[in-house]
């Protein structure tokens, strides 16, 4: 079963009041994030959504690619204008990915988490599996967060053999429930949950406790690879600073914090 989107039909779920009221979408584009900062320069509202039916060149985080077959996947990005101080951009990202498991775990029975730092992610048959990312590209001007765009790629109805290669074993929310899913209800969850869960934060609440419960990574052992380096780093993550930086107690007790890099669990 295809699940075809169109724009009469995404206008119609939107239930939000500001989040996703402005839609625009297009069966392909090049890439959802890179239409929405071209849109956000010539002066869109906050809110405004970009959906497409497949990416040519989707974008993953550290400038991966991201796959997706067409009319299989949730593809999409969300413009915000928080004004935050620059550190909090991570917010959003956490915010996000809280939005996504509520939506998920509405519709389906997966026990699905969050991996550091943006995977969305649920087990099945004992092995976590990755079908969900989240990329955040921001502007900042004299310490404050201008304008984010933020980017939202969820694997819904995708049969085993469509499912790229990735370090993480990938899955789609279908596979995991044996059953297709509607995107637009799901989409709809989503704006819901986000826009309630943004405007808490708006009013100064971080969102920081609610992402440490919901990252399957707390609590073990990981293995950390810092970003623009060699450096590695082994330890169990003991949870997140205000900003969402990974703290890992390495093996001879010192803290150790992570703000960007790879991280892999050790048995």
């Amino acid at each position: 079963m295809t699940d075809r989107l169109n724009q009469p039909e995404i206008n119609s779920i939107v239930k939000t009041r500001w989040l996703g009221r402005h839609v625009t979408y297009y069966p392909i584009v090049r890439s959802t994030n890179d239409l929405l900062k071209e849109m956000a320069s010539r002066g869109a509202p906050a809110g405004s959504l970009v959906l497409a039916d497949y990416q040519i060149r989707g974008k993953g985080r550290q400038g991966r690619h991201w796959e997706a077959p067409p009319t299989s996947s949730l593809l999409f990005s969300l413009l915000f204008r928080p004004n935050w101080l620059a550190e909090q951009a991570n917010w959003l990202t956490m915010l996000a990915g809280l939005a996504c498991l509520e939506a998920i775990t509405g519709q389906t029975s997966l026990k699905v988490s969050l991996k550091w730092p943006n995977d969305i992610v649920f087990q099945r048959h004992n092995q976590w599996c990755k079908v969900g990312g989240l990329l955040l590209e921001g502007e900042v001007a004299n310490g404050r967060l201008d304008n984010a765009v933020l980017g939202i790629g969820l694997n819904v109805n995708m049969d085993s053999n469509q499912l790229p290669e990735t370090e993480m074993p990938a899955s789609s929310l279908s596979i995991g429930v044996g059953r297709n899913l509607s995107r637009l209800q799901l989409l709809s969850e989503i704006l819901i949950r986000l826009e309630q869960q943004y405007e808490t934060a708006d009013q100064g609440q971080s969102p920081c406790q609610a992402w440490n419960s919901a990252l399957m990574i707390i609590g073990n052992r990981v293995r950390a690879v810092m970003k623009g380096s060699d450096q590695i780093i082994e330890g169990l993550a003991i949870g997140t600073d205000d900003w969402g930086s990974l703290q890992i107690q390495d093996d001879s007790g010192e803290i150790r914090t992570l703000s960007a890099g790879e991280v892999t669990l050790r048995s």
